[in-house]
């Protein structure tokens, strides 16, 4: 092996490489950024569009459908979701992951604004923006004050904390929750408008042509000019209230006359509190492929340069922080990894029984660790789990290489008698082409990840080239450090310590025992096969009795509550329920913090949240899931609200973590609702079926207004009119604006609270027929009481609805197989059925790891026949894969654990794994046979002398993943079955590897010598 033998000649040569390499891993360690994943955030655009006083079906016709349509001419788009409530429309585009989210929402923009002009007049302008505007904050900040009111407190919020976060890199917006935001209001007295003879309309009017500010032009001389400004705008609230709106017999009649105009809030449709104190809630929702930990870290530093400026009586705490898990997940993590490390030193001194031989090894892992670091950062990883995970796997494989190089060279100078230098060379030369080809072998398994996409994709890239790189950069220490280090360090002594006869008799027992065992095996050749078919049945049927998700859950020391009343219940209302949701909150001794908001976001005041921060893992003697259990009862027994419980998703962004997530189409709404009720009644008499919810809801009471066309078009009055009016009396209405040190706030014109409290004050408003008299609404309309949706949701363009449910104790498999059935009785044959969030990952990735983990298989299977020349050796070498599953998913069964990505990873992994140990047999067997040495007794001699180094690679292997499957640490119960199946299948695999692959090795020489003996008769006749 030349690059060995030039490593013996040139040590300083081999010292120079590695320190090198150890220089290019500094260098990039210190530039990788930290995260939880890798960076699977999909890109998502989101279009909004409000239309002020607008119904749901109205905007879903005239806004939503339109812009849809124009939408799906965009490339890239993997689905589009919208939800059109009251006022508001909102499309979510999701796109493919490779898609480039600046371009995506450029693409969106441009499709918008063709479809502009088809769309209302009197809409706000669409905003583009390329984050989901329905996602989860990662951080939620609470300001509150002694003093301030909630409207000073929002406004100080508005003018002075707001903006300083919002414009950090990688914030994408700022939301705030429970804010009255400051405008001012015109409060319209119903019966002094009538007194007046006026109208509203009159009034609007009024408000917009006495406040406003015109370029006025330029007085020009020949030396001077001065720009002319019209002080037109109103510079204090009470102003307004001084506006004329017209005259009568020479009397002006003002704004105080049938209003009052006071400083006010804009709504006072949500609130929020921060462990039962009043507080505006700042949400930090970052941009959708930022970096949530580098966020959350410029945002905690605002906030400490922020806190000495602020006023006396204000105080800045942080409610919610979604980044301190993935901190301590990626800590654990590496903690993890350097345990590993430490166990297979500990490994190796057992087996060489020798300080100084352990010290090869123990230098080899941190540098292939640190060669590994400099090219994820040239290929632009990230330090995550996923790449940890990666690494603490390779701990094990990092060091195989240099053990069986080691081994091999130290049984030549203890057997063979040779000087280490000559032992160093010949050692080497013996088992170099096995070292490269049991990489390259175990490399070729991470090919398939170049042919997969989406999530499942960006994961196995990262993990793959990871480990891929540790292998190739061990292989080569191994060929050249290892071998230099060996002929310098390691020397056979003459006398031993009383451990060294200990371990060393122990070894030959074991030795001379798997000596029987394998001619015992050579002898039953028959049965041997036999009892290995049987267990690789036995395998697959343990698969089918795994249940399949798509992460296992992690105790992520947080916990989201969803709660919905009633359609139509009010602030008042939903409060009092709050207020029990948070005594049972802090009636539960380990929810450190919480913070519940009404009225989040777009939501109406019978929808909220809280957000609940648990005591550290080590603080509580119960997981999250357990005090989620309780929470659940607890609340059950709230009758006014409905309350859903769940935990922060691991890939960020707005994605309902509920592993259930099956979505209806149909285009009529009504037979969604039906079906979706009786669904939803169905699963909530189901076992395992928890929080189960639609997104539907035909219930929200509306007072219809039907216009008498033709008495008002008599009058002269017009729809216009009407719907003018009533969406200024009862919606409120921007009529103008008004600014204040630098900010600009709304003028907002409504009717008083108590005009607008039962359906009969309609009776009260009054229009301007043609002839100038005041027509009361009522005679040119009837109102009419009914309900309808209070969202509609659209799925890829069609009306769908969809069923989110958790699980205790069932299998997302099963769950879906369950909900599929009961909605195929329910709804008709025309409906179609979709997967969205969880589950759609779930069939999505379990597709795309089977095509890898056959992928693979090929890619492995042909590597293996370009090294050896032939295609029965590596039919033979990768025997061990099927023995392999036995223990894989016998371990995920007795683990109590789940057929996940995580699992399956560990399956990928197998794959390349146990290809080791078949290589060293199967290559030592052919050198022997090539000495000529007689078939049986190579096979023999081959799988007692590479017992010692394939005992130490598997071991050693178990070893570097055992605190993975242990579960140590924060989101280890996520890790854990990937350690489950590397650990199971090593060891099954090894174990039997051991003793079939000898077997079918000579059955399959015995099968090729009859069929070259047909050939050669067969020519011999001819």
């Amino acid at each position: 092996m030349y690059l060995s033998d030039l490593s013996i000649r040139r040590p300083v040569l081999a010292w120079v490489f590695t320190i090198l390499i150890l220089i290019a891993g500094v260098i990039g360690y210190n530039s990788l950024s930290v995260r939880e994943l890798p960076d699977v955030d999909v890109p998502v655009v989101t279009v909004t569009v409000d239309w002020r006083g607008a119904a749901p079906d109205v905007m879903e016709t005239e806004v939503t459908d339109l812009i849809e349509e124009e939408v799906t001419t965009v490339e890239g788009i993997r689905s589009m979701t919208s939800q059109t409530r009251e006022e508001r429309a909102q499309i979510t585009i999701e796109f493919e992951l490779e898609v480039n989210v600046d371009v995506a929402a450029q693409d969106v923009r441009d499709a918008v604004a063709r479809v502009r002009r088809r769309l209302p007049d009197d809409i706000d302008p669409p905003t583009v923006v390329k984050l989901d505007l329905d996602a989860q904050p990662i951080m939620w900040v609470s300001v509150n004050s002694d003093w301030m009111s909630r409207t000073e407190l929002a406004d100080f919020v508005d003018r002075q904390l707001s903006d300083r976060i919002q414009v950090l890199p990688g914030v994408g917006r700022v939301q705030v929750g429970g804010s009255q935001r400051f405008a001012v209001r015109v409060e319209l007295d119903v019966a002094r408008l009538a007194a007046h003879d006026l109208t509203v309309t009159d009034v609007a009017q009024a408000l917009r042509r006495e406040n406003l500010e015109l370029p006025s032009g330029r007085i020009e001389s020949r030396l001077r000019e001065f720009v002319v400004r019209t002080q037109g705008r109103i510079t204090q609230p009470e102003d307004f209230q001084d506006i004329v709106i017209t005259s009568r017999d020479g009397v002006p009649i003002r704004i105080r006359d049938v209003a009052e105009v006071i400083r006010g809030s804009e709504n006072e449709r949500n609130l929020a509190r921060f462990i039962q104190i009043p507080t505006i809630g700042m949400g930090i929702l970052r941009q959708s492929q930022a970096n949530t930990l580098e966020v959350t870290t410029r945002v905690m530093e605002e906030l400490d340069a922020i806190r000495p400026d602020l006023p006396a009586g204000v105080n800045l705490q942080v409610a919610f922080d979604g980044s301190r898990f993935i901190g301590e997940s990626v800590q654990s993590t590496q903690r993890t990894l350097i345990l590993a490390a430490i166990l297979v030193v500990i490994v190796i001194f057992i087996f060489l029984r020798s300080l100084r031989s352990s010290f090869i090894p123990a230098i080899v892992i941190p540098v292939a660790v640190m060669g590994t670091f400099a090219v994820m950062n040239a290929l632009g990883f990230s330090i995550n789990v996923i790449t940890l995970l990666g690494l603490i796997l390779a701990i094990g494989l990092l060091v195989d290489d240099a053990v069986v190089m080691l081994e091999n060279i130290y049984r030549h100078m203890e057997e063979e008698n040779e000087d280490p230098i000559e032992a160093a060379r010949n050692g080497a030369s013996e088992i170099g082409f096995a070292v490269i080809a049991s990489s390259i072998s175990l490399a070729a398994v991470f090919v398939p990840v170049a042919f997969v996409t989406g999530t499942i994709g960006v994961f196995f890239y990262e993990f793959g080239l990871t480990v891929a790189s540790a292998i190739f950069i061990s292989t080569f220490i191994a060929l050249t450090l290892t071998p230099m280090l060996s002929s310098r360090l390691i020397r056979v002594k003459k006398r031993h310590m009383r451990i060294y006869h200990v371990l060393e008799s122990g070894f030959d027992a074991l030795g001379r025992s798997y000596k029987r065992w394998l001619e015992r095996a050579l002898r039953h050749r028959i049965i041997t096969v036999v009892l290995a078919i049987a267990a690789f049945v036995i395998g697959l049927f343990m698969a089918r009795l795994l249940p399949g998700e798509f992460t296992p859950q992690q105790d992520q020391g947080s916990i989201i509550a969803f709660f919905r009343g009633p359609e139509g219940s009010t602030l008042e209302y939903m409060d009092q329920y709050l207020k029990e949701v948070e005594e049972i909150a802090e009636d539960i001794p380990e929810i450190r913090t919480y913070m519940g908001i009404l009225g989040f976001g777009a939501n109406p005041p019978n929808r909220g949240i809280m957000f609940m921060t648990l005591e550290d893992r080590d603080q509580r003697d119960r997981d999250q899931f357990e005090i989620m259990v309780e929470m659940r009862r607890r609340t059950a027994g709230i009758p006014g609200i409905m309350v859903f419980l769940r935990e922060r998703s691991p890939f960020g962004g707005g994605q309902d973590t509920r592993p259930v997530q099956f979505v209806i189409q149909h285009p009529d709404l009504e037979v969604l609702a039906e079906g979706s009720d009786e669904l939803v009644r169905q699963l909530r008499e189901e076992d395992g079926f928890i929080d189960v919810d639609s997104d539907l809801d035909l219930n929200k009471p509306e007072l219809m207004v039907h216009i008498n066309r033709d008495r008002a078009s008599l009058m002269g009055i017009s729809v216009a009119d009407i719907s003018e009016a009533l969406q200024i009396m009862l919606g409120g209405v921007d009529v103008t604006d008004y600014q204040e040190r630098g900010k600009q706030y709304n003028v907002i014109a409504r009717l008083r609270e108590e005009d607008r409290a039962q359906p009969r004050n309609l009776d009260q408003i009054y229009l301007r027929s043609r002839s100038g008299e005041l027509v009361p609404l009522s005679n040119i309309a009837r109102f009419e009481e009914d309900v309808g949706p209070s969202q509609i949701n659209h799925f890829n363009r069609v009306r769908s609805v969809t069923i989110a449910s958790n699980l205790e104790r069932l299998a997302l498999s099963d769950a879906l197989d369950r909900v599929r059935e009961l909605a195929d009785d329910i709804f008709p044959a025309e409906t179609t059925y979709d997967l969205a969030g969880t589950a759609r990952d779930l069939e999505e990735s379990f597709r795309a790891l089977t095509f890898t983990l056959f992928l693979a298989i090929v890619v492995v299977f042909l590597v293996l026949a370009a090294q050896f020349n032939s295609w029965i050796h590596p039919f033979t070498i990768m025997l061990g894969l099927p023995l392999a599953l036995v223990g894989a998913f016998g371990g995920l069964l007795l683990a109590g654990q789940s057929l996940n990505i995580f699992s399956f990873i560990g399956l990928i992994m197998l794959t390349g794994l146990v290809t080791k140990n078949g290589i060293l047999l199967i290559d030592y067997t052919n050198r022997l046979r090539d000495r000529g040495i007689e078939r049986y007794e190579a096979v023999v001699t081959a799988g007692t002398v590479r017992l010692r180094p394939i005992l130490m690679t598997a071991v050693t292997t178990i070893f570097g993943v055992l605190p993975i499957a242990l579960g140590l640490g924060a989101g280890g119960e996520a890790r854990a079955p990937l350690g489950v199946v590397v650990i199971g299948g090593m060891t099954v695999s090894t174990i039997l590897t051991l003793v079939v692959v000898p077997v079918i090795y000579t059955l399959l020489d015995d099968l090729m010598n009859k069929l070259k003996g047909r050939i050669g008769v067969t020519e011999s006749a001819s």
